[in-house]
Formats: C-alpha cells, structure tokens, sequence
C-alpha cells in the first residue's frame, strides 16, 4: 500500500510539473510605457505574447474613458516547435480623468484562452485643472425630449472667462459613436461671441461647431461627450500683474471635454397616424408635374415628384402609386440636394416616374401623396397633389420603345422588362461563374505565395515576420449579396453591402468596429491620403445603405442595383 501511495504521489507530482511547463511555455503580458500621463498626453501599452495555435491577436478590454488612436501588430515564429512570438502596441488617449484599470486581455491559442496581467493608469486633470473655471466646453441640445426621427441641433461651445487669451485647435471637436442616433456631420461656425455672467465671474461664448442627429430609438439616451484640443496663453511663472503674465505668456494645450446630455426619446402616436407614414419627421412641402400630357402610344412620359423642407431629407421613400391599365410603369429614380446649414438640415429629394402608354385612350392619372409627422405641431400632416390628364393617341406600333427617354432603371412588369429579365437569368449566372472561376485561380496563387513566405519564415526563425490587418474577402462578399438580392432577399443583400463596405473602411482605417463613427472615419480616411471626393461618397454611401436597411419601405430594384454598383466600386478602390 505504501508503494503504491508513492507512485500516486510520483505521479501527481510530474503531472503538476507538467502542466507548469505547458502553462509556462504560452505567456501573455501587458505593460505601459508610463503609469501617469495628463490630459493632453498618450499613452503606450505594449501586450507581449507566446502560444500555439493562436485563432486571432488578442483582444484588449477598452475602458470608458480611453480611445485606441493607433495600434500596431507583429509576430514571428520561435524555434521549430511552432510557437509564435506576438507583439501588440495600442496608443491610447484619454477623454476623461481618474484611474482605469486595463486587462486583463486574452488570446485564443486551441481550445483554451490565455489571460494577462491588469495594469493601471492614472490620468491627471492638472493642467485643465487650473482653468476649469476659466475655460470649459460644453455640447448643448436644442431639445432634450424628442420622439423617433426628430432632428435635434447640437452646439459645441466654449466659455472662457472674458480676458483669456485662447487659440482654438485645428481639429473639430469629436465625440465617440452616437449609440441610438442617425448622425449627420456638422458645420464649423465660430460665432455667437457674446458675454454671459456665471456665479459672479463673466465669460466669453463662443459657438465653435453644429452638428445634427436623429434618434432611431426610443428610451434613455446619451449624447456622448465631445474631445476638443485648445491651447490657453499663460505665464508658467506668475507675476500677478495681468500685463507682464500676458507678455510672457506661452500656449499652454489643454483637452476640453464636455459632459454627456441625456435625452428621452418617445414613439412616435399611433393616433391619426396615415396608413401610407413612412416614418418622415420634420416640415416638408409636396409638389409634383407632368412633362406632357399629349402623347402617343409608346412614347414616354416623366411625372417629376419634388419633396423638399427641413428634417432627415436621406431617408425620404415615396409611395408606391398604382397607375391604371394600359399604362407601364418604372421604378422611380431619385436624387437629393442637402444643405447643411447654421437653422440645420435642409433640401430637396426629386423623384422621376417614367411612364409608357401601351393602349391609346385618355386617363387620369393618380395624383401624388405624402404624409410626414409635424414635432412642432405634434401632429400628422398628409400632403396630395391634384391628378393629371393624359392624352394618348395610336401610335407606330414598330417603333423602339428603348429609344423613348426612358430612364436608367431595372425594368419590372412590362413585356419590354420580361426581356430584359430572361436575359438577366442567363448573363447573371454566366458572370456568376467567371467571377468565382477567377477568384478560385487568385485565391490559389495567394494560398502558393503564402505557403512560400511560411517556408521562408521556418527557414529564418529570428527574423520577425510583419502582420497586416486581414483583407477581406470583397469579391466572395459581393457573390453572396448578388445571390440574396437575386433571390429576392432584398433586405439581408441591403444587409450584406452595408457589411462589405463597412469591411473596406476598417480595414483601410485599421479601425474596430466600436471605433467606427462617421467623424473617426472621415478623420482616418483622410489620414490614409484618400481624396476628399472618394471619403464623402464612401460616408454617403455608408448611410444610403444604413437607410435602406433600416426604412420600413423596401427600395426599389433601381436603388438596390445602384447600391450594388457603389459597393463595388468604393470596396475595390479602398482595399486595392
């Protein structure tokens, strides 16, 4: 019994041994560069890992209160027993003061995840401090209740006690994203220099940026808080005489931060809500006209629709209208014109249905409606324009009806558009097959240069092997939207084009996800020396398909096509 007690002993005693070797063969650790930085100060941690079989670099836990502004990622294979050597640097840059605790983070390697240590930074408010009664910024709301869909006007302003000699930053003020909100990037205004008194002390205002958002859901809601970079002239060395501090005065930086607003967000009434609402709040007018009203069999006719006002002029759909029998129909195609002003978001969407007469005879033709929720009023409004009369007389019945102005859309219900869709079903799934045949024989070639650069690496274990963001797969993504759009799953292919796109941005960014707000993206974009022209369809495409995802109207088969042929275009150009 007793020999037996020891080789149970023996054998716990090597299996601990074991697992400590195991355990210690794959480490993961983070560190900083310092543990106490200011307001205006980064901050750099480094995160040092050794695994095997590792799924992904590993996953940092962002505090609230910290933003990544740059990360950088690398890795090189130790030994020849396969495991990896990773090194993870994030430049971190606070927005609010106090202690955070970081980690732990944690990899993937096989079946278990592997933790690191925690370690803490410290961010003091010295040099804000001293001014946070002289200079402050806050973000105010023209409303602080608002229901679904109301425009609500943001002003970043600042106040600086009357005297202060102030030098504003190059940037825009930024926030992070706007959970719950459509946001729409504002304009620099720098106006409103006005003098308010504060608990005594007199202040200079100063309204620096505008900026609009649209609540997309009901609740408690917060509009984050705003980073803006100021530089204040101050003498390191008080006097206490005003004229020689302000002489020997040099610009001290100082990170402004504005507090959070909350606001309540309600539904919009069920009350007298019309039965065709697509969900438009703001102030809108409603006008509509015929091009003709004499015409003849074949030819084409265009009914222009012009909505225009102040509120979320992208998410504006028109109704479906039903035109009588004898009369072909076309997907309406739209354009808007907005301005972004000072009062706020303005301008005009136009729709243009093309019609053709397919039997002579005189008919009356449905006039136009819209109906929109007044906030101001707190009330619906609907919105119909008188019919219209049209005129058809015989006409050549051999004439070309694809030279009738008609316009460039997807054609639906028409002998003309049956056509065109049996050619659609034979080119379609030629094209399909090209594409993926040329994919298979590019992601081949990658697979042989990857391998090659593997063998390489084994070859020259020191030598660190540099890591690049994933490309994503964009041609293989298009395939599977093209098929759900094919296939008339026309809201996940919206869906699946809204992912692609958003997949060329990060990874041209090399932002994550929960970075991802409109201003980060414009702002690293630019930093990626794109053009100004490709960065803003890129942000308006992005929203066009956000819209599209989530508007109770199903877009059109124009818009959906359009939509594709974007997606394609900005993807290929953004991760070429």
């Amino acid at each position: 019994m007793r020999n037996s007690g020891s080789i149970r002993d023996l054998l716990a005693a090597g299996l601990f041994l074991l697992q400590g070797l195991v355990l210690s063969a794959q480490t993961i650790s983070i560190s900083l560069d310092k543990d106490t930085i200011g307001f205006h100060e980064t901050v750099v941690l480094r995160l040092t890992a050794e695994a095997k079989d590792f799924s992904a670099f590993a996953e940092l836990p962002q505090p609230d209160g910290l933003i990544v502004v740059e990360r950088m990622n690398s890795y090189a294979l130790v030994g020849s027993g396969g495991k990896i050597r990773f090194t993870q640097t994030f430049t971190l840059s606070p927005y609010k003061a106090g202690t955070f605790t970081i980690g732990p983070a944690w990899v993937q390697s096989g079946s278990n995840r592997l933790f690191s240590n925690k370690v803490t930074l410290v961010v003091k408010a010295s040099e804000q401090g001293s001014l946070s009664t002289d200079f402050f910024m806050r973000c105010e709301a023209d409303k602080k209740e608002a229901v679904i869909g109301e425009q609500i006007t943001l002003s970043i302003k600042l106040y600086a006690r009357h005297g202060l000699d102030v030098t504003y930053g190059d940037e825009r003020p930024l926030a992070k994203t706007f959970n719950g909100f459509w946001y729409k990037e504002g304009v620099p205004v720098l106006y409103g220099d006005t003098l308010i008194a504060i608990n005594g002390l007199v202040y200079r205002v100063i309204t620096v940026y505008k900026e609009y958002v649209f609540p997309n859901t009901v609740g408690k809601l917060k509009i984050p808080s705003y980073n803006y970079l100021c530089f204040v002239k101050q003498n390191p060395f008080p006097t206490g005489d005003p004229m020689v501090d302000d002489i020997m005065g040099i610009p001290v930086s100082v990170q402004l931060i504005s507090p959070e607003i909350p606001i309540t967000v309600s539904p919009l009434p069920e009350k007298n809500k019309p039965l065709e609402f697509g969900g438009d709040v703001g102030k809108y007018s409603l006008s509509a006209s015929i091009d003709k009203e004499n015409i003849k069999v074949n030819e084409a006719v265009k009914i222009t629709v012009r909505i225009s006002g102040t509120g979320n002029i992208d998410f504006i759909q028109l109704q479906k209208m039903k035109f009588p029998e004898g009369i072909e129909s076309y997907s309406p195609v739209s354009t808007d014109s907005i301005t972004i002003g000072y009062d706020g978001i303005e301008g005009e969407k136009v729709f243009i249905i093309t019609l053709i007469p397919k039997k002579e005879g005189m008919y009356t033709l449905p006039g136009v409606s819209f109906s929109f929720y007044n906030a101001k009023k707190k009330e619906y409004e609907t919105m119909q324009t008188p019919e219209f009369k049209l005129d058809v007389a015989p006409g050549d019945p051999s004439s070309d009806v694809s030279q009738n102005n008609l316009p460039e859309t997807f054609p639906n219900g028409s002998s003309y558009g049956n056509i065109l869709s049996r050619i659609a079903l034979i080119a379609v799934p030629a094209i399909l097959l090209i594409v993926l045949l040329f994919y298979r024989s590019v992601k081949k070639k990658k697979q042989i240069e990857i391998e090659a650069v593997q063998n390489n690496v084994q070859k020259n274990d020191d030598i660190p092997f540099e890591y690049t963001r994933h490309k994503p797969d964009i041609h293989s993504m298009l395939l599977v939207a093209e098929r759900l759009i094919i296939n008339g799953n026309i809201q996940s292919g919206i869906g699946q084009l809204y992912e692609i796109l958003m997949s060329a941005v990060l990874f041209k960014t090399e932002l994550n996800r929960e970075e991802a707000s409109i201003h980060q993206l414009r702002y690293r974009l630019g930093l990626k020396n794109i053009s100004p022209e490709l960065i803003s369809e890129t942000i308006h495409t992005l929203e066009e398909l956000a819209a599209q995802r989530y508007t109770p109207h199903t877009p059109d088969r124009t818009t959906i096509f359009v939509s594709l042929q974007k997606t394609t275009k900005l993807s290929l150009e953004l991760i070429s």
